[in-house]
């Protein structure tokens, strides 16, 4: 089931595009443009793009929005005989390429995973005829279809909280998570967080389970964070979790987004 944020020729504001995006219940959000070049008699230059959301090593980039920009932007440069930009290997960009530290406003105040796509130039004279043709119109429509297919057909990793095996007491904290996935999961792939920092964990290869620790963690609210890949390379959705630890003397871990 699609969501379409309009179906005619009108401008809908950037944060209300998010706002719709966030309150559809839509598992992706898929930011279809075209580009243009900024010299007005540049009618050549045309290729395909897929943007995700912060870099590498940024606390707000994640994985998984990177993995689902490389499938789509594959079978889209493919389906539409364009190479991608020529400062990146595969055709994908960091938005903050644009704006550094800030990013595309679709894509940092959206909370579902994300990517925006600019499927070619409508500036350039080739494309531009092309992009009048209904049928290449549906062509480059499979192409983004066929880039989700196999995405998802490469698995994604699930993580379930066990709250009767997570426990406070004392400013001691011991929080377990199962990580699943059919392909397997990359052991050396884990990262967890405690309230954005790094945190250590053990994880049993053989049951799945995630065991994160803290023996010096108050009161109050705190955020978890874990990411792990599966085999095949394909990372867990965003898992970004509030909870609260009380003045109980255990206290067993209730996690709502």
């Amino acid at each position: 089931e699609v969501v379409m944020s309009r179906d005619g020729d009108q401008t809908v504001d950037l944060q209300d595009r998010s706002i719709m995006a966030n309150n559809s219940g839509a598992d992706f959000f898929i930011s279809i443009h075209h580009n243009a070049t900024g010299q007005a008699d540049d009618y050549w230059t045309d290729y395909t793009s897929t943007y995700y959301h912060a870099k590498k090593g940024n606390y707000e980039y994640e994985p998984c929005q990177h993995d689902l920009a490389r499938f789509v932007q594959r079978d889209l440069a493919y389906v539409m005989h364009n190479p991608g930009g020529l400062w990146s290997f595969d055709g994908t960009h960091s938005d903050y390429s644009i704006y550094p530290g800030e990013g595309f406003s679709v894509l940092h105040r959206t909370v579902i995973p994300g990517i925006l796509v600019e499927c070619g130039f409508h500036t350039s004279r080739l494309e531009e005829n092309r992009l009048d043709d209904n049928v290449f119109n549906m062509i480059e429509a499979w192409g983004i279809f066929n880039g989700i297919a196999r995405y998802l057909r490469a698995g994604i990793p699930q993580i379930n909280f066990i709250a009767d095996s997570s426990l406070y007491n004392n400013g001691q904290l011991n929080m377990v998570f199962q990580l699943s996935d059919k392909n397997g999961i990359d052991s050396c792939s884990i990262v967890t967080y405690l309230d954005s920092l790094k945190t250590g964990y053990e994880y049993n290869t053989s049951t799945g389970y995630l065991k994160i620790s803290n023996n010096n963690i108050g009161m109050g609210m705190h955020f978890v964070r874990v990411i792990a890949k599966n085999e095949n390379g394909n990372h867990t959705l965003p898992y970004n979790k509030a909870f609260e630890l009380n003045d109980t003397l255990i206290t067993k871990l209730s996690l709502e987004d």
